[in-house]
């Protein structure tokens, strides 16, 4: 088995054969049962997922050599660049402004006979922006920032919560079981089939097939390590040998109940027709030596009792 799988021609031509039978097996498919199959399959493999826990594993991973303050500071990056436009700065003063001119009216309208409003505004905003633009670059530039060691403690926590809190882990599982509800997503699930099958089909078709190739290789590699393997070979032989043995018994123990009662539900027209089949001309002559021998013995008989009389 080790030389055969080893072959690279022989598995090659194996393969092919088989590509192209599992090609014309995916065309035979139903596909409305496969699609009702793959719907339920996907389906009852979600809703018996730990979406609470997968999500608190990740976490951990993301935790795992600070990699989550690479995340923190990209976040913090992006924020700094957001509050450094000059638009965004323009959009915070035209609020501050509105704001001031609803609460304090008379103030602002006082305000408004020695300097513009507006121009005020402007100038806070700015220092606004580089007070908070300060503060982010602190917190980028200082490994244990407090900032740093609050997002710690705070992933932490809600790592453990996504563990062990009953509530949160319930809130998990009901936006998982509203997503489950949506008509698009059972759509999409329901599609899964038609990928896949598309994907088969296109794969198998092509002579060059990757599903066919780790398929080969897979079997020259288990042919590679037969070869080499003298425990694995002395291992397999005695699974094998084991295997032919039971089922031996089980097929003489069948064998012989079927053979007898299947001559036990013959009737004697049946039981004569299969002996002359099996037996043929053999038969035929156990008849006339019979036949033969008993007209003679009837025949001396016959002439004792005449000679007696």
């Amino acid at each position: 088995l080790g030389d055969w799988l080893a072959d690279p021609a022989r598995v090659h031509d194996w393969v092919a054969e088989g590509r192209r039978w599992a090609l014309k097996a995916v065309g035979l498919f139903d596909d409305d049962r496969m699609r009702r199959a793959t719907l339920a399959l996907v389906v009852a493999q979600a809703r018996r997922w730990n979406s609470a826990a997968t999500a608190a594993e990740v976490l951990s991973l993301l935790t795992q050599g600070g990699r989550h303050h690479e995340l923190l500071d990209v976040g913090l990056q992006k924020i700094g660049g957001f509050l450094a436009e000059d638009e965004v700065k323009a959009r915070v003063s035209e609020l501050m402004v509105r704001h001031a001119r609803k609460e304090w009216p008379k103030v602002i309208g006082m305000v408004e006979l020695v300097t513009p409003v507006a121009r005020m505004a402007d100038g806070l905003a700015d220092r606004l922006s580089a007070s908070v633009l300060g503060e982010l670059r602190d917190v980028l530039a200082q490994p244990d920032h407090p900032v740093r060691l609050r997002y710690d403690r705070w992933l932490a926590e809600f790592i453990e919560r996504l563990r062990h809190d009953a509530a949160l882990v319930a809130a998990f599982e009901s936006v998982k079981e509203r997503g489950l509800a949506d008509p698009a997503v059972l759509d999409y699930a329901g599609q899964v089939w038609n990928d896949v099958k598309a994907l088969l089909q296109d794969d198998l078709a092509d002579p060059q097939s990757a599903l066919a190739d780790h398929v080969a290789q897979a079997m020259r590699d288990v042919g590679q390590r037969l070869r080499d393997d003298e425990s694995l070979r002395a291992s397999l032989n005695e699974h094998l040998m084991s295997a032919a043995s039971q089922l031996a018994i089980n097929l003489r123990a069948g064998v012989t109940t079927h053979i007898a009662q299947t001559i036990k539900d013959w009737d004697d027209r049946q039981l004569v027709d299969e002996l002359e089949l099996s037996v043929g001309r053999d038969l035929q002559f156990i008849r006339i030596n019979g036949t033969v021998v008993g007209g003679l013995a009837g025949l001396a008989l016959h002439a004792l009792r005449q000679l007696a009389g």
